[in-house]
């Protein structure tokens, strides 16, 4: 089974009569990509989410309590400001 874009392309050339290596090029124009995940793969998770985790928001932590995540992001802004002295 050929991918959605080889498809696409091959459609383009034999609508436009031209090419198919012209049809590469003017395809992308009108080429949508589907919004379907790969089966079996999560979500990648970043480490903000991780910590947030790990550190109980889904145990019902208080609102107020800094998480690690957000201590991370404070000392990012830290970094980032002294570079820019």
């Amino acid at each position: 089974m050929a991918s959605d874009w080889i498809t696409h392309v091959k459609k383009v050339s034999k609508e436009k009569g031209i090419p198919y290596n012209e049809a590469l090029k003017v395809a992308g124009k009108t080429f949508k990509k589907k919004d379907e995940k790969p089966a079996g793969r999560a979500k990648a998770q970043t480490k903000k989410d991780r910590l947030n985790e790990s550190e109980g928001k889904a145990k019902g932590m208080k609102k107020d309590k800094q998480t690690t995540a957000d201590r991370l992001d404070e000392a990012e802004g830290r970094k980032k400001g002294r570079a820019k002295k």
